[in-house]
Protein backbone atom coordinates (compact mmCIF):
# COMPACT_ATOMS: atom_id res chain seq x y z
CA UNK A 1 0.00 0.00 0.00
CA UNK A 2 2.68 2.68 1.14
CA UNK A 3 4.27 1.47 -2.08
CA UNK A 4 1.51 2.29 -4.14
CA UNK A 5 1.34 5.69 -1.97
CA UNK A 6 4.56 7.16 -2.98
CA UNK A 7 4.47 5.78 -7.33
CA UNK A 8 1.04 7.31 -7.63
CA UNK A 9 0.22 10.20 -4.80
CA UNK A 10 -2.65 8.43 -4.07
CA UNK A 11 -4.50 6.36 -1.60
CA UNK A 12 -6.17 2.71 -2.69
CA UNK A 13 -9.35 4.51 -3.32
CA UNK A 14 -7.92 7.59 -5.80
CA UNK A 15 -8.19 10.27 -3.14
CA UNK A 16 -4.64 12.15 -3.47
CA UNK A 17 -2.37 11.75 -0.40
CA UNK A 18 0.78 13.40 0.65
CA UNK A 19 3.84 12.18 1.07
CA UNK A 20 3.72 12.87 4.68
CA UNK A 21 0.35 11.14 4.66
CA UNK A 22 1.52 8.12 3.10
CA UNK A 23 3.98 8.06 5.50
CA UNK A 24 2.29 8.56 8.38
CA UNK A 25 -0.15 5.56 6.79
CA UNK A 26 2.64 3.51 6.61
CA UNK A 27 3.91 3.73 10.73
CA UNK A 28 0.22 3.68 11.79
CA UNK A 29 0.07 0.43 9.34
CA UNK A 30 2.94 -1.39 10.98
CA UNK A 31 1.74 -0.29 14.49
CA UNK A 32 -1.76 -1.67 13.97
CA UNK A 33 -0.02 -5.44 13.41
CA UNK A 34 2.73 -5.33 16.28
CA UNK A 35 1.56 -6.23 19.52
CA UNK A 36 3.20 -3.29 21.17
CA UNK A 37 0.79 -1.01 19.06
CA UNK A 38 2.25 2.79 19.19
CA UNK A 39 5.71 2.20 21.23
CA UNK A 40 6.48 -0.33 18.50
CA UNK A 41 10.63 0.50 17.79
CA UNK A 42 10.76 -1.29 14.28
CA UNK A 43 7.72 1.01 13.05
CA UNK A 44 9.86 4.36 14.23
CA UNK A 45 12.35 2.60 12.63
CA UNK A 46 11.01 2.46 9.46
CA UNK A 47 9.21 5.54 9.74
CA UNK A 48 12.41 7.91 9.74
CA UNK A 49 13.98 5.42 7.15
CA UNK A 50 11.24 6.80 4.32
CA UNK A 51 10.62 10.11 5.93
CA UNK A 52 14.54 10.77 6.00
CA UNK A 53 15.59 9.27 2.71
CA UNK A 54 11.98 8.71 0.70
CA UNK A 55 11.59 12.39 -0.13
CA UNK A 56 13.92 12.09 -3.47
CA UNK A 57 12.07 9.08 -4.80
CA UNK A 58 8.53 10.71 -4.32
CA UNK A 59 9.67 13.56 -5.93
CA UNK A 60 11.20 11.39 -9.08
CA UNK A 61 7.79 9.52 -9.40
CA UNK A 62 5.64 13.40 -9.55
CA UNK A 63 7.96 14.64 -12.30
CA UNK A 64 7.16 11.53 -14.03
CA UNK A 65 3.77 12.11 -13.83
CA UNK A 66 2.91 7.97 -13.23
CA UNK A 67 -1.10 7.34 -13.63
CA UNK A 68 -2.74 4.86 -11.28
CA UNK A 69 -3.88 1.27 -13.57
CA UNK A 70 -7.74 1.40 -12.49
CA UNK A 71 -8.72 -1.24 -9.84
Amino acid sequence: EHDYHFRYAVTLFGDPITFEGANARFRQSMQQRSFMRWFSPLSWIRWTGVKLFGRGIWDAHRERNLQPPPL
